[in-house]
């Protein structure tokens, strides 16, 4: 995940914060973590996390926005080894 800059923001579902595991993971494949979302942020991993970290993905302007994915894009590039294409894990943050 070199040269991705990554706000990481997981929850399960009955409300735990996961978000440094996948935050470890991204960063062991040579991803940056960031501690907020802004225009620096290439992407956001997101899944069931908080409403501030989707009012900051809006108050981007809509051509700098991150790719928001889901956790499952980390835990599937970490199998493969390698950076997948997002398409097929994008994330709805309206």
């Amino acid at each position: 995940l070199e040269g991705c800059t990554v706000f990481v923001d997981v929850w399960t579902s009955d409300g735990q914060d996961t978000s440094s595991l996948y935050a470890d993971i991204a960063k062991n494949m040579g991803a940056r973590i960031v501690k907020s979302v802004g225009p620096q942020c290439t992407h956001i991993v997101f899944m069931s996390g908080r409403e501030k970290t989707v009012e900051q993905y809006f108050a981007l302007d809509e051509a700098r926005r991150p790719k928001a994915v889901g956790a499952a894009w980390v835990r599937d590039c970490k199998t493969a080894e390698k950076r997948l294409a997002e398409e097929g894990y994008a994330v709805d943050l309206e």
